[in-house]
């Protein structure tokens, strides 16, 4: 009787199809769950739209000091010099949480806090759930955080008092990061050791869904209302639950042989391949087995390699991040229409995502890392110094669009990177981690894009640029994984290439 051999997850994809018509199928589902989940991250844009005023008439003698009565001002800080009741916005009061609340001279960086609040939410979420998720499986915490967040998204949208508004907005921060990074991590952990750069077309969907939102801001100018359109109808999505499996390498890495090789044969029926002749080794009989009590986030930091390693990345999401988000906020300033600019500087990145893919395969991800960082910050740097002129307004849009395309390619790689350096025990926690790095990032972008640009106009972007060209350099700490088996990857070989660096 002829012995039947043990392969490893890789090996069988390989066989059965690594990027076939099942992960192409889930992919479409995730890519739907995408949607709503890249929209809330930059939704503040739109929420805290702060519109044009007028001399309201109630104070004449301080209109006619600051500008012709009626006339509509966008210089902001003029109207603070006045009495409340001299001037009104030109919209109504639900057009923006701005006119609905009135967040304006002494309240306005309420509204960088509702932001970074939610901010700071993903973070904790993209550790704690990412936690969960190591725990008790991707598919299950997937769902149940992408479900908390759209609901209280949606509840967020009845909300009338500001302050429950603010907590609420920390509560789908938590979900909502716990969410992506799930989300994330799921796809990567379908995907064969050759085809893990097709999870840039997640990249894609996120850009369109940003693109996409921008003209249903400009079709739906009242908050409320805006903020249903982008939750709500999302619900139906639940019903893709049932058709999406468990990752294979969680239930393969917590030793539950026997349903991870049903989803392998189940990969193998859709994608019309036959299941081979072998059977899916024990988890304790791979390198990768050492790991699997090491589900503690400590061991995303430890031994020393590991936390070199660790902080090299994080520094990359931080100042990725920090430009991703940071142009995007300040789309309004390159040219001065926000719904254009925005969605410009967002469809730039479908490109950017594409040509993320074949960069990747063909140079590698260090390479491709180093390179694209270390270059969109010496680009951000030379767009501080353009003048704020409408001379210059093409110039600028021309700058930082380019800008945010090679610092996008830089946040693309990084992404797929880090899943394939943490071993599967603690892949979630990992990215977790470095995800949070991320969110801090987009946190303080609008403090840094919206806030120190009072001081003076060169400070946000020489600072943002100096950090990429800095976290480029220290991406020469991280080691090439390119077409590595993920069950190969693990501390000991983390540390022995390390070592060879």
């Amino acid at each position: 009787m002829e012995e039947i051999k043990e392969q490893d997850v890789d090996g069988i994809l390989i066989s059965i199809g690594e990027f076939g018509r099942s992960q192409k199928l889930l992919l479409v589902v995730i890519s739907f769950l995408m949607i709503p989940t890249a929209s809330q991250v930059l939704i503040m844009t739109f929420l805290e739209i702060n519109p044009s005023w007028r001399c309201s008439g109630n104070g004449s003698f301080e209109c006619n000091r600051t500008g012709e009565f009626s006339i509509t001002h966008k210089f902001y800080h003029d109207r603070c010099k006045m009495k409340r009741n001299s001037w009104s916005f030109v919209k109504e009061k639900g057009f923006s949480i701005i006119t609905e609340w009135d967040l304006v001279c002494g309240k306005a960086s309420l509204a960088y806090v509702i932001f970074s609040i939610m901010q700071i939410g993903d973070a904790l979420g993209g550790v704690l759930v990412g936690m969960l998720s190591d725990k008790y499986g991707r598919k299950k915490v997937l769902y149940a955080s992408w479900f908390g967040f759209i609901v209280i998204a949606t509840i967020s949208s009845f909300i009338h008092n500001f302050w429950v508004f603010l907590q609420l907005q920390f509560l789908v921060g938590i979900l909502h990061g716990g969410s992506f990074n799930v989300q994330w991590v799921l796809m990567s952990e379908m995907l064969g050791p050759n085809s893990r750069s097709y999870l840039n077309i997640l990249w894609c969907v996120y850009s369109f869904a940003l693109s996409f939102m921008s003209l249903q801001s400009w079709l739906i100018p009242k908050w409320r209302a805006f903020e249903l359109i982008m939750t709500t109808p999302y619900l139906i999505l639940l019903a893709t639950y049932k058709f999406v499996p468990e990752s294979v390498r969680w239930l393969h890495a917590n030793n539950k042989r026997d349903m991870a090789e049903k989803v392998l044969q189940n990969i193998a029926k859709c994608n019309k391949k036959k299941f081979p002749k072998v059977k899916l080794c024990n988890a304790n009989n791979i390198s990768n087995a050492v790991d699997l009590k090491k589900t503690s986030i400590k061991y995303v930091f430890f031994p020393f390699k590991m936390f070199l390693i660790t902080f090299s990345q994080i520094s990359i999401y931080f100042s990725a991040s920090l430009a991703f988000y940071g142009i995007s906020l300040f789309a309004e300033n390159l040219s001065g229409n926000l719904h254009r600019d925005f969605a410009l500087v967002s469809l730039v990145d479908i490109p950017s995502n594409l040509i993320s893919i074949w960069v990747c395969n063909r140079f590698g991800k260090k390479r491709t890392t180093m390179v694209s960082t270390v270059a969109a910050g010496i680009i951000i740097v030379i767009l501080a110094f353009v003048p704020y002129t409408a001379n210059f307004s093409w110039i600028r849009i021309l700058i930082g669009t380019s800008g945010k395309f090679l610092a996008n390619i830089s946040f693309n790689v990084i992404y797929i990177w880090s899943t394939e350096i943490y071993p599967t025990a603690v892949r979630s926690q990992g990215l977790g981690v470095c995800i949070s790095a991320a969110v801090i990032g987009t946190a303080v972008s609008p403090w840094i894009t919206q806030y120190l640009v009072q001081f003076h106009q060169t400070l946000p972007f020489v600072i943002i640029g100096s950090l990429l060209i800095l976290s480029g350099n220290l991406s020469c700490f991280l080691p090439e994984t390119n077409e590595e088996n993920l069950s190969n990857i693990n501390e000991e070989n983390l540390s022995e290439k390390q070592s060879l660096l």
